[in-house]
């Protein structure tokens, strides 16, 4: 294990743009993207005969994703949580136009729906007609905005933002807090609620209140509706490969347009640290990624006792700074997972770093090797 002093920063230009999807009937049927092969005497070149929509673009996340993924709360075997596996089966939850009324309650609460049950363990279909909760609503449309930002379907840092307004949500102040922190946060209320304390109709108010003031907002002030000019299609992709939603979206709004939150020079780029467990561990630790060795990805678990500072670094066989997971990215106490995804790095040995700042000022810094092979 070697020791590390160099330290590069990921710095957003302040005209950096973003893009978000919002909770609307767009995302319930994806476009598929067709082609004509046109011959000539010259060869073949192809022509694309169909325009994609919103929801192609979330086909080509999923795609990214690769399996099942958490969109609401934690996957807690005793818990209730919401995760999707296909696009098609989060766009069936939005087949509602938004919901209007300001109705909100965590997951596994008694007090969910309009027939007064709780929810069972496990995951959860989501009827917003049935069930309308905007907190339910617009965390599911967080997080994806969270993904698609970190898988490149929409331009890379919008987990980095910060929360720009004052904002008391579970009796924890927001201000300043990163758009990813903020998502797991979020996660552990609507899942762990009892210990936050979300019982009672005052927090199930100021859940509704965040949940309208303050996710609703953001998810919606980078939207923007699809075009040629604010979208791109990889034509190779959907030649080559058969990938009939290959569509990314383009910026189209800087972090200045939308109050609410501002960009901070130094964040890491995207990365979401996800919280795996409610206990509280005894120590600091960080553990060896798995899977080890990894082709390209791999994740990094690490426990921290206490709220802290987090930076989490990746370097070379030579020492230098190749990846910025997280960067003094504020942390409650817990045990957290972040992916790690090496596609665009060549074979070989790396190290990664964790580096930590307790709020009673203990520090910790430990060093562990992976190796990726492509």
């Amino acid at each position: 294990e070697g020791k590390f002093d160099s330290v590069t920063f990921i710095v957003f230009a302040d005209t950096a743009k973003f893009r978000t999807f919002k909770a609307s009937t767009e995302l319930v049927k994806a476009s598929k993207i067709k082609f004509k092969a046109i011959k000539s005497s010259s060869g073949t070149t192809y022509e694309i005969k169909s325009s994609p929509n919103a929801a192609s673009s979330i086909e080509n996340l999923f795609v990214k994703l690769g399996s099942e993924t958490v969109f609401l709360g934690y996957n807690d075997a005793s818990k209730a949580y919401v995760s999707f596996a296909k696009a098609s089966a989060l766009g069936k939850a939005f087949k509602v136009s938004p919901i209007s009324e300001v109705t909100a309650y965590p997951l596994d609460s008694s007090k969910h729906g309009t027939k007064g049950k709780a929810l069972k363990p496990g995951n959860q279909k989501v009827d917003l007609k049935k069930n309308p909760n905007i907190a339910v609503e617009q965390g599911i449309v967080f997080k994806l905005n969270l993904l698609a930002s970190s898988k490149g379907i929409t331009p890379s840092g919008f987990g980095a933002l910060q929360l720009n307004t004052d904002f008391t949500f579970a009796q924890r102040n927001l201000n300043g807090m990163p758009l990813s922190a903020i998502s797991s946060f979020f996660d552990s209320a609507m899942t762990y609620w009892q210990t936050l304390g979300i019982t009672n109709q005052e927090a199930y108010t100021n859940l509704a209140t965040f949940s309208s003031q303050i996710l609703k907002p953001i998810n919606e002030g980078f939207w923007e509706a699809l075009s040629n000019d604010n979208s791109a299609i990889d034509t190779l992709a959907v030649v080559n490969n058969k990938q009939s939603y290959a569509v990314t979206l383009k910026g189209v709004k800087t972090a200045q347009n939308v109050p609410l939150v501002k960009y901070v020079g130094g964040k890491a780029d995207g990365f979401v640290p996800q919280f795996v467990e409610n206990s509280v561990p005894e120590k600091y630790a960080l553990e060896q990624n798995y899977p080890n060795p990894f082709n390209p990805l791999t994740v990094i678990r690490y426990e921290l006792p206490s709220n802290s500072i987090v930076s989490l670094k990746i370097y070379d066989i030579l020492g230098r700074e190749v990846s910025s997971l997280l960067n003094n990215m504020e942390l409650e106490e817990g045990q957290y997972e972040t992916e790690f995804d090496a596609n665009k790095f060549a074979s070989g040995i790396y190290f990664y770093r964790l580096d930590v700042v307790g709020e009673n000022g203990a520090t910790f810094s430990s060093i562990r090797k992976m190796m990726l092979i492509k």
